[in-house]
């Protein structure tokens, strides 16, 4: 045990970066977030791990967000969705990964969904308005550059009063309706870029 002598520190994160828990269900999370207390459901905690990714990339890189979150009501509760970025472990773990991989001006919608993965993937610039995956796997090095990218994207809605749905949806209280993308996927050894054209195109 410490003694009264001894100094005893601590750090503090703010709670976007560190708490968002998923332990209440739709009903509970309506009856707090009518009290002012995060409803802390499944789906809050999807739009917190969106804006955890958006707020990282706007603190490590030249990312600019183009409009407003958007306000959603999904089984009762009240939240709001921006971009919705998914940043996979093998491509930015850290802090520094950022900074290294995303070099250049990155710019996207506040409705955009983008999904990166791969362990060498660099972003110099990116336009984004709707949704965009990138994949790389094995040993393969992918440079995106000066691509833009415009669709009609994914957009989160109410579950139907009718069908069958996954438990995760029926958590969730939505489904997301995937009405376009862009998938950039490189599976093969050697060094690629991807430009204005939205292909990948092996480097000589």
């Amino acid at each position: 045990m410490p003694e009264m002598a001894d100094k005893i520190g601590f750090t503090s994160f703010e709670k976007w970066l560190s708490f968002s828990p998923v332990k209440n269900s739709l009903e509970a999370g309506r009856r707090a977030s009518e009290s002012g207390v995060p409803p802390n459901t499944a789906s809050s905690a999807e739009a917190d791990f969106y804006r955890q990714s958006v707020k990282k990339l706007q603190a490590f890189s030249k990312l600019k967000v183009k409009g407003d979150p958007t306000r959603h009501e999904f089984g009762g509760v009240d939240f709001e969705f921006g971009p919705k970025l998914i940043l996979s472990p093998n491509f930015a773990l850290t802090c520094q990964d950022i900074k290294k991989k995303i070099s250049g001006k990155i710019k996207i919608s506040s409705t955009s969904t983008a999904l990166i993965s791969g362990e060498n993937v660099e972003i110099k610039s990116l336009h984004l308005e709707g949704s965009l995956i990138i994949v790389s796997k094995d040993d393969s090095v992918l440079t995106v550059d000066n691509l833009t990218v415009l669709n009609k994207g994914y957009f989160p809605e109410n579950l139907p009063s009718s069908g069958t749905f996954s438990e995760a949806d029926k958590v969730r209280g939505f489904v997301m309706r995937k009405m376009e993308d862009h998938t950039i996927e490189v599976n093969e050894k050697g060094k690629w870029t991807v430009d204005g054209s939205g292909k990948p195109s092996r480097e000589k």
